[in-house]
């Protein structure tokens, strides 16, 4: 298997795929013990770097590092106490920061068990799935996850359907770690308590027992794969944090084969800094606050709606704050 492939899941170019084309990705350097290697594009002559095992497929690459190549270069190795002495003394909300908030409630959402206590119970996420599943009755691999984050609900999914599901993320610390959650061991991660001040936690991984599961470090709205390659795409809050979310809804839609399955579940909290107004549905006027979000989904995707329902979804920010959001949890179908 070459790097970054995973069954079904051959890597595509995002360009071609942007242009309107498909091209299958080539391995143009790798190292095996590293993990590190160059997939390029023979038809466009575009060029993708894979670090730690983890393939950064996007359209524009060094648009990609400019804006956040930081956070996938950064070190991720530091100890408790230099983390801590290095949190305390950079200003709140920099790149510093924000990586730890974001590690911080995703991995222990995705990957701790009962027994963590300190806040909502762990595996919101993957609950949302859940009912999602249900809604939408039989479904088979092979499985997309877009917006796949700390890769807790990847593994899931694997489990649940024995099927080969490829997870795919904007977020470099959460796609790596995800990367290695994937491949089992002993990890660690900050937990926020609160302000810059971070307790240490671990978490014991496994590969799935079933199935077999990656994530790439990818754009949801321009993902590097071929067209009708799933039999399902997930989408765990993803729609209200993209620019275009009727884009988002095609583009799920043309990963589908005829018969396929796309699950959704969003809280439609919309913010002007991941989705411009005059993109959102409905929550600009009182009379139209609350849209029929199933009928909308269904429009833009051209897709047949199956059900829609809503749940409670419990986000940890700190030791002293949760989020108590109702999620939307939609299932449609390919014709």
């Amino acid at each position: 298997m070459q790097p970054g492939e995973i069954g079904v899941f051959h890597p595509h170019c995002p360009a071609c795929r942007l242009a309107g084309r498909s091209s299958a990705l080539a391995v143009a350097a790798w190292e095996e013990t590293s993990g590190q290697g160059v997939l390029s594009c023979e038809a466009c002559g575009s060029r993708y770097p894979v670090l730690d095992h983890l393939p950064l497929l996007v359209p524009d690459v060094a648009r990609y590092l400019t804006e956040a190549g930081v956070y996938l270069l950064a070190r991720d190795d530091l100890s408790h106490a230099v983390a801590d002495l290095i949190g305390a003394a950079m200003p709140p909300g920099i790149w510093f920061d924000a990586m730890r908030q974001h590690v911080s409630g995703y991995v222990r959402d995705h990957w701790a068990d009962a027994t963590d206590t300190d806040g909502p119970p762990p595996g919101q996420s993957a609950a949302l799935v859940a009912a999602g599943l249900k809604l939408a009755g039989d479904v088979s691999g092979p499985v997309v996850e877009l917006g796949a984050s700390a890769g807790g609900v990847t593994r899931c999914l694997a489990d649940w359907l024995d099927a080969q599901v490829l997870g795919l993320d904007l977020s470099a610390p959460l796609a790596r770690f995800a990367s290695r959650a994937l491949r089992g061991g002993r990890l660690a991660y900050p937990l926020r308590i609160a302000g810059t001040a971070y307790a240490e936690r671990h978490v014991v991984t496994a590969p799935p027992a079933q199935g077999m599961a990656k994530v790439w470090l990818a754009d949801a709205i321009a993902p590097p794969l071929a067209d009708g390659v799933a039999g399902l795409v997930v989408a765990v809050n993803l729609l209200d944090c993209v620019a275009d979310p009727a884009a988002l809804l095609r583009t799920a839609a043309a990963l589908l084969r005829p018969g396929g399955k796309l699950v959704l579940a969003t809280p439609c909290d919309w913010s002007p800094t991941a989705t411009p107004p005059e993109a959102w549905v409905g929550a600009r006027c009182a009379a139209e606050a609350v849209p029929d979000l199933g009928a909308w989904t269904a429009a833009q995707s051209g897709l047949r709606l199956l059900g829609i329902e809503e749940r409670p979804w419990l986000v940890r920010v700190h030791a002293r704050a949760t989020m108590h959001y109702r999620a939307w949890v939609i299932a449609l179908e390919r014709p």
